[in-house]
């Protein structure tokens, strides 16, 4: 539905593009980039809420609706699109959980999250995150079965689960759709059965 919505704002854009309205274009690219902006805003303030230890107040005193995402620490965005493309909340002591609200950052190319303490399961929502290139969940306290979603995400090129809690065995068709990956860290977690 989100590619339709996309799709269609595209082609009315063409459209007042061709009958020489430029001004209405103008007008269109900056409403949809400010609600991009606003939505990735909410996740990132989402995940923010999810976080119930910040040792060093680093979020809490930066991470705010009052400034520009893109000038918050640890967030990287795209110089011409202004869309969050990196997160890094490596080593932070940080404790939550992931919330679903993480998908929203359509454009994020690679989330570090390692040596912390987040906790919980994956959210399933991160399967639409198709840029996603890098996921660095080193040393944390994720738990359950090392989620279908990552086998879907065929830009990933690098995923590290080393020293979590994760559980089960990889599914038999885990590499099918990832032509991409060059590296599979796995150690250190709970996991059992065959590589397919």
């Amino acid at each position: 539905m989100k590619t339709f919505v996309v799709f269609c704002m595209k082609l009315v854009l063409l459209l007042v593009h061709i009958s020489g309205n430029d001004h209405l274009v103008n007008a269109a690219a900056t409403s949809h980039n400010t609600s991009s902006y606003n939505t990735e805003q909410e996740a990132l303030l989402a995940l923010k809420t999810h976080i119930t230890y910040d040792p060093y107040n680093s979020l809490a005193s930066n991470w705010s609706s009052t400034t520009p995402v893109c000038s918050w620490i640890v967030v990287s965005c795209d110089p011409i699109l202004h869309r969050v493309t990196y997160l890094n909340l490596s080593d932070m002591g940080l404790q939550g959980t992931i919330p679903p609200h993480i998908a929203s950052l359509s454009f994020l190319a690679v989330i570090d999250l390692s040596d912390n303490s987040f906790h919980g399961s994956l959210p399933s929502e991160l399967a639409s995150l198709r840029l996603l290139k890098r996921i660095n969940l080193v040393r944390n306290n994720f738990t359950g079965a090392i989620p279908n979603i990552l086998s879907n995400m065929s830009s990933l090129q690098y995923v590290s689960l080393f020293g979590n809690k994760f559980t089960g065995s990889l599914p038999d068709d885990f590499f099918e759709n990832l032509p991409n990956l060059q590296d599979l860290v796995l150690a250190n977690n709970l996991l059992v059965g065959q590589i397919p």
